[in-house]
């Protein structure tokens, strides 16, 4: 049976809705302000990647197969790899604009009027209440680069596709704080990096339709970020910290 013959039969099997119930449900999120346990990570990334891939309409397989099927957080892992029996766009067509696969109807009427935007917005940040000697501890851990892919692939894709997304990102009181944690408190230059690639694609995409929101949002992205200007000009490495914690951990002597 051909894969998007699978995914179809799932969806109407009620497979997505159950998925994104588990996924609203917050069942998976650190309780009473708590820090994210690596078993949180592992499992919140998995079931992200599976919504994903359930959610995309199949004639656009081909253009999200990078993305949420062959996709590695792990550098060496990073080559595109073209869906088996067909041919991807060469680089030329992709450099003309985006190119942001579509999710089903099943998708957006499943998810409308749901919390889901805001559910998105609190996982694609994992870093609250953790301590560095703990992120140090989790620094090869790959899981909180997966949820951060999916879970911005997901908006991106919704927003492409819904106007209302943007509607609500734009009218929400948690705009700020987001954009700030994504550009500016990420300790992982990977995991930041993906962040801000995901804002990019957020921030861009449907301009060239002639929906008056893709350019207000563009707009009011864009004035947020430059307000973040001074903090960024005043933020201090890391490098230094982090050698320190992995001396204190390892009981090593600390070279001057």
């Amino acid at each position: 049976m051909h894969l998007s013959s699978l995914l179809l039969q799932f969806v109407s099997s009620g497979g997505l809705q159950l998925l994104l119930e588990i996924f609203s449900s917050g069942i998976l999120e650190p309780k009473d302000q708590g820090s994210w346990t690596v078993w949180q990570l592992d499992c919140l990334a998995c079931l992200l990647k599976l919504i994903c891939q359930f959610a995309v309409d199949p004639a656009d397989l081909d253009l999200a197969y990078h993305d949420i099927f062959s996709w590695s957080s792990l550098a060496d892992n990073q080559r595109k790899r073209a869906w088996p029996g067909k041919s991807r766009k060469s680089t030329v067509d992709h450099g003309k604009g985006l190119h942001i696969p579509r999710l089903t109807e099943v998708f957006l009427s499943l998810v409308q009027g749901t919390s889901l935007i805001q559910r998105l917005i609190n996982v694609s940040y994992t870093y609250d209440n953790l301590a560095h000697r703990v992120l140090k501890a989790q620094s090869d851990h790959r899981s909180r680069h997966e949820v951060t892919h999916y879970s911005t692939w997901l908006l991106v894709s919704w927003a492409h596709c819904s106007s209302s997304v943007k509607s609500s990102l734009a009218d929400s009181d948690h705009l700020h704080d987001w954009l700030k944690k994504l550009t500016l408190l990420v300790p992982e230059p990977a995991v930041r990096h993906e962040a801000c690639n995901g804002l990019y694609k957020l921030s861009l995409s449907g301009l060239e339709g002639g929906e008056s929101i893709n350019r207000s949002f563009l707009l009011l992205a864009a004035s947020t970020l430059l307000k973040f200007l001074p903090d960024a000009q005043a933020l201090k490495p890391l490098r230094v910290g982090l050698i320190h914690v992995w001396f204190v951990l390892t009981e090593k002597p600390c070279v001057p």
